[in-house]
């Protein structure tokens, strides 16, 4: 059963630290951006694309290259370990520059615009109330939850 989409917006803020770029600028409107605000909020989109995003796709490209050590009747484990520390390091990486993102996106709203996105997504859980903390271990409806979770939000992200 697929999360509720406020749920899963909530859920990508609580994780990164705040509100990515790309969510509220699509929430603009709603929240009464003004032009200063959008454009500071574009240029940490543009940020977050040029630092986490490469990071991002090294590491779904390395994944990739991890499980090609498991193949044949001799699997090479020496090179999948060593394989999957590059996926973890450039996971490490791109996770902490959105969070740097999130948290800067997050202080470009008044209190007032903060309130109405809590309105607008749901649960009033922003800038890390989450009760399972930044590396939870999921909820009902997420499928693993933590690291996997903070991968979904990031790239939904990228994508925007």
């Amino acid at each position: 059963m697929p999360m509720a989409h406020g749920h899963a917006v909530q859920h990508c803020m609580t994780m990164m630290g705040g509100p990515s770029p790309q969510m509220l600028l699509h929430h603009g409107d709603a929240l009464g951006l003004t032009a200063e605000q959008v454009g500071r909020i574009e240029g940490l989109r543009d940020q977050a694309k040029a630092t986490a995003a490469p990071h991002m796709r090294a590491a779904m490209g390395a994944h990739t290259a991890a499980a090609e050590h498991l193949q044949g009747e001799f699997p090479d484990f020496e090179a999948y370990e060593g394989t999957l520390r590059e996926v973890a390091d450039h996971m490490v990486l791109g996770h902490v520059a959105m969070a740097r993102i999130a948290v800067q996106t997050g202080k470009v709203l008044t209190p007032e615009q903060r309130a109405t996105l809590e309105e607008l997504t749901g649960r009033g859980m922003m800038m890390g109330d989450h009760p399972q903390g930044m590396m939870g271990r999921g909820e009902p409806g997420m499928g693993a939850g933590g690291m996997d979770g903070m991968m979904g939000c990031m790239m939904m992200d990228m994508e925007g």
